[in-house]
């Protein structure tokens, strides 16, 4: 199921971990972090969230909800949940005079959150279809697998990666084959950054970070590429696969994963959220 894609919104780093902490990573992806600055809004719509979490302490000032109105009035078919650990019905009226969802307190249960979160999207979405804005595009997930070397699985990713790329189509390409990933021997690259940089990065798996671990080719195609050094591979793991996927998904067209052959968690984490896997084989009894 693809998850909803949160930006939470608070000038408080405590907040932010406390946010996080709440929030189910089975249900719910944080894409990135903003604050009330004069840049923030064009961050914000350049992540293209389901939901704002805005996280307050003390009072609302009417900036803030100025702030929270404009995003509202601005950023199609998003959900705003205030979080305060002020809550009054004062705050209440004019928190729905300017848009917002929903208030919440800031040590309401997480599973109460998710749920109250999950239904508010769900009535957004209904309700942006009934007007007739339209869904935003969300990337296709094409992965390459087979459980033998030798077939021809990164070629076929690779070559048609760039195919998608020339024809104009924004693609991300990961090279999933920790131990033994070439992808970018094939696109002749020598990455500085890989997908190992990425996971250890402390500011978190965000589209920002995701961006600068990554090569961009000739071709157009962004490039994930696998690690230098097959040990290590061990340090990434499913969930991070995960996230990554997630947290792409509404910057590009199509995100084309190479996997190794084989069975791994990793592995099987990334079949699990492709919209299309792709089995390369060759006409003989052992890759058959």
């Amino acid at each position: 199921m693809e998850k909803l894609n949160v930006v939470v919104l608070t000038e408080d780093m405590d907040l932010r971990i406390h946010v996080k902490n709440r929030l189910p990573g089975d249900t719910f992806v944080i894409s990135g972090y903003s604050d009330f600055s004069s840049a923030a809004m064009l961050k914000i719509e350049s992540m293209f969230p389901d939901v704002i979490l805005c996280a307050v302490k003390g009072e609302v000032d009417n900036t803030k909800m100025s702030f929270l109105q404009n995003i509202y009035c601005t950023v199609a078919g998003c959900v705003i949940i205030l979080m305060t650990d002020a809550m009054n019905v004062d705050l209440v009226n004019r928190a729905a005079k300017a848009g917002i969802r929903q208030v919440v307190e800031m040590t309401i249960d997480p599973q109460e959150l998710a749920d109250g979160i999950a239904l508010a999207a769900s009535l957004e979405r209904q309700r942006s279809s009934d007007l007739k804005m339209g869904s935003r595009a969300r990337s296709r997930v094409i992965g390459f697998f087979c459980g033998k070397g030798g077939t021809g699985k990164t070629t076929m990713a690779v070559n048609i990666a760039a195919a998608l790329a020339k024809k104009g189509k924004r693609v991300m390409l990961i090279d999933c084959d920790l131990q033994f990933g070439d992808v970018n021997l094939l696109l002749d690259l020598e990455p500085k950054d890989t997908i190992v940089e990425l996971v250890q990065e402390r500011g978190g798996i965000m589209i920002d970070n995701i961006r600068t671990f990554s090569m961009i080719h000739s071709s157009g195609i962004t490039v994930l590429c696998a690690p230098k050094s097959a040990e290590f591979a061990e340090l990434v793991t499913a969930r991070h696969i995960e996230t990554i996927i997630d947290v792409l998904r509404p910057y590009y067209d199509f995100i084309i994963i190479d996997m190794a052959p084989a069975f791994s968690d990793v592995t099987i984490a990334a079949i699990e959220n492709c919209d299309e896997l792709m089995l390369i084989y060759n006409v003989e009894i052992l890759s058959l």
